[in-house]
């Protein structure tokens, strides 16, 4: 990036056979690092996406900073911000090109007050990623070299995109309708240091210039995927063109390094610029290089949930991993079960529930959530443990004890601000009470936390999530009183039968038709609890897996690619040694994309458990 060089005579300055591709009004620009007095404070101005750069052009002319460039090689860790109260802005980093009139490295954060940051950020992606595909890095930014002639007004086409696209993607000018000011738009001769998309108009200087390599092999390839491309009617202005992973270059030994000892420093997933569709990483054979090289990376606007329905979340109250993830994928759920609660019978009409101290410990954290998120809301999930024969009796033969039951539920979401309760009665209540005493047990709950405006989810754990078990009728009863009712279909191997975590998908898929035989009909209620954790399985026990053990259980494995389960779309592998062997299944991208491309095709929701246990790279699907 360079310093006030990329504006001149009131307007933006730019290279021959640059074009712009968007430009946007009402712009402030903020810097994380102040040392500097140039870049304190907030700078208001225009901001313009360019084939080769994003350039930013103050609004005042008493502003000392008139101008940033940022090339697409100088930028990373570009990320997408959307606060509840404020426009929506774009946060990244961005490194100083040798004699660019600063040094180092800085943060910046982009606002747009009259919105369209995503759209923003999205083209910009999309842009950098085509320009910069065959560009060959020297160790660094390429130089700022100051132009040896006289600047002049660009062409008409230089204010612009061109009209067929840049390899079957067009930049989303209905987003962005305005152009630049007439006579606001100047060019010197000198050609871009820096890749870029080719230029729109003849007569101008090819994308590259000094300071780097073109492949034109490569651009040949990308003209072949562009013809393969395919977009998506609602969004037209957007197309999808394969990644040409076939000649990247590969980091250099320092920059690989230089990785290694970060990530061993913190562990920390990082973003990136790519989802793991356009990395080509959500493929039926997985592969270990694969996994091991990309699952701790996750896309950067990855602000929207692919599920069609709602998506709960559960917690794992024990890993702060869990509410970090929670935190930096929000987008994606529309409710979250961060606590587990406890309630125990303790005399007539007396209960006690336990759990409620955290709580009232992440009061603010949960808060801070809901103000991001308007439309999310906390269930903490309420088990039952434990109770005794005389305590369910009391329970189910007295109105007033009911009644009093009921009441509590409702108390600890009034006093705690719950939207409602996951409830777990199921696990508790099943074998100690008859059917239709249960169910209408459930009924009386789920109708008092309804009456109160709060919602109830009602689980049903993998051994019960079938036919024998829930019935049509029960399945109307359970539907009709509660607001949702989450069928686990996890947990399906034993330690007496390895195999996938997972019923088969066609089994899936014919309970929810057998519950629900009209789709319009009470099928949004239905949510599937899919795990992010896997097993390992032994000849004497099973054994849970979460992510990080996965991942060095993965590094041991003597083969590339994984061994795939037709039935349940899952991927295992084993290990053998002279004492024992283990087989390892544990969901894989392909895996967990197959299940919301199911609930997609069933119209309900997703029951995740737990999150902070899979791979980062998991919700790129999600």
């Amino acid at each position: 990036m360079s310093l006030n060089t990329a504006h001149i005579n009131g307007g933006v300055l730019i290279h021959s056979g640059e074009c712009i591709l968007i430009f946007s009004d009402k712009v402030s620009l903020e810097w994380q690092n102040t040392a500097d007095p140039i870049f304190k404070g907030t700078k208001k101005g225009r901001i313009y996406l360019t084939t080769h750069r994003i350039v930013f052009n103050a609004a005042h002319s008493s502003e000392k900073m008139q101008s940033f460039s940022f090339p697409f090689v100088t930028l990373s860790n570009m990320q997408l911000e959307q606060p509840v109260f404020g426009a929506n802005y774009i946060r990244g980093t961005v490194v100083a090109q040798p004699n660019g009139n600063w040094q180092g490295t800085n943060e910046f954060k982009l606002t747009f007050k009259n919105g369209g940051a995503i759209e923003f950020g999205q083209a910009m992606l999309k842009a950098a990623s085509l320009a910069t595909r065959s560009y060959q890095s020297q160790g660094g930014p390429p130089p700022y070299t100051p132009p040896n002639s006289q600047w002049y007004a660009a062409p008409p086409p230089a204010y612009g995109p061109a009209p067929t696209g840049y390899y079957g993607w067009t930049p989303p000018t209905n987003t962005f309708p305005d152009h630049p000011p007439q006579n606001s738009v100047y060019m010197t001769d000198a050609p871009p240091p820096y890749p870029g998309l080719p230029a729109s108009y003849q007569g101008q200087a090819s994308a590259g210039a000094a300071g780097m390599t073109h492949n034109p092999a490569a651009f040949a390839k990308a003209q072949e995927a562009a013809q393969s491309a395919y977009y998506d009617p609602n969004q037209p202005q957007m197309a999808y063109v394969p990644p040409p992973a076939y000649y990247e270059n590969p980091p250099s030994y320092d920059q690989a390094i230089h990785k290694k000892d970060q990530c061993a420093k913190s562990n920390e997933p990082s973003a990136h610029n790519f989802t793991v569709f356009q990395r080509e990483l959500c493929d039926k054979k997985a592969m270990k290089d694969d996994i091991l090289q990309n699952h701790n990376s996750y896309y950067s606007f990855n602000n929207e949930t692919k599920v069609m329905t709602q998506v709960l979340g559960f917690l794992e109250i024990s890993n702060d991993k869990s509410y970090i993830e929670a935190s930096r994928f929000i987008h994606k759920f529309a409710k979250l079960s961060p606590y587990e609660l406890e309630m125990k019978r303790s005399g007539p009409g007396k209960y006690d529930v336990s759990g409620l101290g955290l709580i009232k410990m992440t009061r603010r954290w949960a808060e801070d959530l809901t103000k991001s998120k308007r439309d999310l809301t906390i269930h903490p999930i309420l088990r039952f443990p434990d109770w005794k024969a005389p305590d369910i009796l009391a329970l189910i033969s007295s109105y007033s004890e009911l009644t009093e039951f009921s009441m509590e539920l409702v108390r600890i979401c009034e006093e705690n601000n719950l939207h409602g309760l996951v409830l777990d009665v199921w696990s508790g209540f099943f074998q100690k009470m008859p059917t239709s005493s249960l169910i209408f047990l459930i009924k009386e709950i789920c109708a008092r936390l309804r009456i109160n405006l709060r919602q109830a989810v009602i689980l049903v754990p993998a051994m019960y999530s079938n036919s024998d078990v829930i019935s049509q009728e029960i399945f109307q009863i359970l539907a009709d009183f509660a607001n949702y009712v989450i069928l686990d279909v996890y947990d399906y191997s034993s330690s007496c039968r390895s195999g996938p975590n997972v019923r088969p998908v066609n089994e899936i898929e014919d309970f929810i038709k057998y519950l629900t035989p009209d789709p319009l009909v009470r099928r949004t209620s239905i949510m599937l609890g899919i795990n992010f954790f896997g097993n390992a399985f032994t000849s004497t026990e099973t054994r849970k897996i979460t992510g990080n053990e996965y991942i060095e259980l993965l590094r041991n494995y003597d083969q590339n690619e994984l061994r795939f389960d037709e039935q349940s779309l899952e991927h295992y592998f084993e290990l053998n040694s002279s004492n024992e062997r283990v087989e390892i299944w544990y969901p894989t991208l392909y895996s967990l994309h197959s299940k919301v491309r199911l609930a997609n095709k069933l119209g309900v929701g997703l029951a995740i458990s737990k999150l902070g246990e899979g791979l980062a790279y998991f919700y790129d699907v999600l």
